[in-house]
């Protein structure tokens, strides 16, 4: 095989395991490609047996962890509820996290958090809840005030100024 990188050519990406992979051709038709999934270069005559090194380089043993926390559960807005979860892992497959529920059900979320509130959090003592409850209540009460300031301040400049300029021109101007 070649390993003249100046003259390799690409060629299309490959799918494994919902990562994109760059696949490229060397000059004596070997499919090449390798970060992000490995750290080496991986090598096959067949892009199908390229697809095959590189689904088994970035299959990664399975390991159970057991991480103590809870998950927030926003309810008709404003009504905070905490459920003890146990985090166990990430699916391989699509990156989720893996948690097991307050019943004992194998449950998926996002593994990153999105918005404004936080999905997982570690365990909270009733009196951290208490004060999340009263600092997010607090937050939502003062997002209403603020709303209600902006409408009486905010104008709208374009609107503003074409009425000026038709008062002027009414006028004379």
């Amino acid at each position: 095989m070649a390993n003249d990188t100046n003259t390799l050519k690409f060629l299309t990406d490959l799918d494994i395991r919902g990562t994109q992979v760059a696949v490229g051709v060397t000059p004596d038709g070997w499919f090449t490609a390798g970060p992000p999934i490995t750290d080496k270069t991986v090598a096959d005559r067949t892009l199908e047996g390229l697809r095959e090194r590189l689904m088994r380089a970035s299959k990664t043993k399975a390991v159970k962890v057991a991480i103590p926390a809870m998950r927030l559960h926003i309810r008709g807005g404003a009504r905070l509820d905490f459920e003890p979860v146990t985090l166990t892992g990430i699916h391989a497959g699509n990156g989720q996290i893996i948690y097991r529920n307050s019943t004992g059900n194998a449950m998926y979320a996002d593994a990153f958090n999105s918005g404004n509130v936080q999905t997982f959090y570690r365990v909270m003592t009733d009196d951290e809840q208490a004060e999340f409850r009263a600092l997010y209540a607090a937050k939502l009460d003062a997002q209403a005030k603020m709303s209600t300031f902006y409408s009486t301040v905010m104008l709208s400049a374009g609107d503003v100024v074409k009425k000026a300029i038709e008062d002027a021109v009414a006028k004379g101007e």
